[in-house]
């Protein structure tokens, strides 16, 4: 697990999606689609999703040296969205549910004209 994850132990996400297949324990909220209209941004799931946040950045380059910010999104009805911050580079939304099992939407690098 080379993408910063620590290296020692495993996420708990690993150990509740094995524990799902293994043990038969709820799964994970699972992603369902994505999409974006201009500034405002959304993802639809599955499972018992608590809540929701925009993680986004607005510098360029490596991306382990940019800064990163999470912000609350907003959840209805099995999606999660919210407005892009004027400058967002790239951004993904993250579903977190009552374990605090984080589930990530696909990112998406914006063209720098937008």
């Amino acid at each position: 697990m080379v993408h910063s994850h620590p290296p020692q132990g495993d996420p708990p996400e690993i150990t509740a999606f094995a524990n799902h297949i293994l043990r038969g324990e709820p799964p994970l909220p699972t992603v369902t689609g994505q999409g974006r209209d201009g500034h405002d941004v959304w993802a639809t799931f599955s499972g018992e999703v608590a809540r929701a946040e925009l993680c986004y950045t607005t510098a360029t380059g490596n991306w382990e040296k940019r800064r990163w910010e999470q912000t609350p999104a907003n959840l209805a009805d099995g999606k999660a969205t919210a407005a892009l911050p004027e400058g967002t580079t790239v951004y993904f939304l993250n579903l977190i549910d009552a374990q605090d099992h984080v589930i990530s939407a696909e990112h998406e690098e914006l063209p720098a004209a937008e």
